[in-house]
């Protein structure tokens, strides 16, 4: 809505109004709401003034032509309010300066580089396109082959640069403590985004849609980390588990590249958990 605030002091209006009777100051309080309503002067005749406060009495109709000769001066183009103007004036100069800033904050945005690399762009393009249909298989990655890969980032801006491609708001992402403490974790034990990627999918899905906070992430790439570091150390060891099981009911979709949202169920537990 245009003009739909201006400044009002009510110390300044009591003091020039104590003298006023009710329906003097009912008339002065409607011409001054037309006037910062339409932001325009107030027409020079007494029938249209009186229109514009309602005034049906006699009384009325006094009262309102008693107000115009007491705040208002007649000039070309109408009757002006001295203080009405100056305030209508502030109430411009403030909202266009608003205005500027958030056009210049939107240009900014929208021209700033990503903090990432063009390789860890790519690979997170890759990641956003490629998990929300076939998880990958980087768990099973050997060590060597994880730590020279451009999608294991190195440092905690490119885990944000990822989130942020994820559609998460940037002030949640960016100067956030714990998720700080997630990303130097997957830094320090050189997870990937195709990891992270499958483990947040399978998170959106149990819940039915994002989080509002990426940290809501933190145990399902906990779990998925846990159980690929378990599986290149020990095959045999987690053989038979539940886990396993509800893997092994969800492998022959996976490895024939047919995946659908029931999959993710065949390897969460109830609890969430992998």
């Amino acid at each position: 809505m245009v003009n739909a605030w201006v400044s009002w002091y009510y110390g300044d209006y009591m003091r020039d109004t104590g003298h006023l009777s009710l329906v003097e100051d009912g008339a002065y309080r409607r011409l001054l709401d037309h006037y910062y309503a339409t932001r325009k002067p107030l027409p020079a005749i007494a029938e249209q003034l009186q229109r514009i406060c309602r005034a049906v009495a006699d009384e009325e109709k006094e009262a309102v032509l008693t107000i115009i000769q007491q705040f208002f001066i007649l000039e070309g183009d109408g009757y002006h309010n001295r203080r009405a103007d100056e305030e209508i004036a502030k109430a411009l100069d403030i909202s266009g300066k608003r205005r500027a800033a958030a056009k210049k904050r939107h240009t900014l945005a929208s021209v700033q580089p990503p903090v990432n690399t063009p390789a860890i762009a790519i690979a997170i393009a890759s990641t956003t396109t490629a998990t929300s249909s076939i998880p990958h298989p980087s768990i099973a990655v050997g060590e060597n082959e994880r730590a020279v890969s451009p999608s294991i980032p190195q440092a905690p801006a490119e885990w944000e640069a990822f989130f942020i491609h994820r559609g998460f708001p940037s002030h949640k992402v960016r100067g956030n403590i714990k998720l700080t403490g997630l990303f130097r974790q997957w830094i320090a034990h050189k997870l990937s985004m195709d990891l992270v990627g499958h483990a947040c999918d399978t998170a959106d899905a149990k819940r039915g849609s994002p989080p509002a906070n990426p940290v809501y992430y933190g145990g399902f790439v906990e779990e998925l980390a846990a159980h690929g570091k378990a599986r290149r150390i020990d095959p045999q060891r987690q053989q038979g588990t539940p886990v396993q099981k509800r893997l092994a009911k969800a492998a022959p979709r996976f490895n024939h590249g047919h995946f659908e949202k029931q999959d993710y169920y065949a390897g969460v537990a109830s609890d969430g958990r992998f």
